[in-house]
């Protein structure tokens, strides 16, 4: 399924949900939000330039697709232009990083909790 581009997607008001998530791995720092279609990686979240054959078909896709405009060169890596829903967070990881990764456990709040941990409450 395709990413939407979204300004207009609202995060649910339960506070779990509300707080900012963040994804760093090598050089990727993006920060996402989670709400009620999925996850919307904010604006300014980068993305490495390359990615791995290890990563889908589909996912390899949806990264072609943001590089016409949505995530773009920025030094050595890419930056999101605006913020961009996802349907999942291992959607997002993945594509974000360029290869297969579990977003439950990639991503992470201000406190370090995995939002593996998060949903479990």
């Amino acid at each position: 399924m395709e990413p939407i581009v979204s300004q207009t997607s609202s995060p649910q008001t339960n506070e779990q949900e509300n707080s900012v998530l963040q994804l760093k791995v090598k050089k990727v720092d993006a920060k996402a939000m989670l709400n009620n279609e999925g996850i919307v990686v904010l604006k300014g979240s980068q993305a490495l330039i390359t990615a791995q054959p290890s990563l889908s078909k589909g996912h390899t896709k949806l990264r072609s697709n943001l590089k016409k405009g949505v995530i773009t060169p920025s030094g050595d890596h890419l930056l999101a232009a605006e913020d961009i829903l996802f349907t999942s967070s291992s959607q997002a990881a993945a594509v974000l990083i360029g290869y297969p990764r579990s977003g439950p456990d990639y991503w992470r709040d201000s406190s370090g909790k995995t939002l593996k941990d998060i949903e479990r409450h």
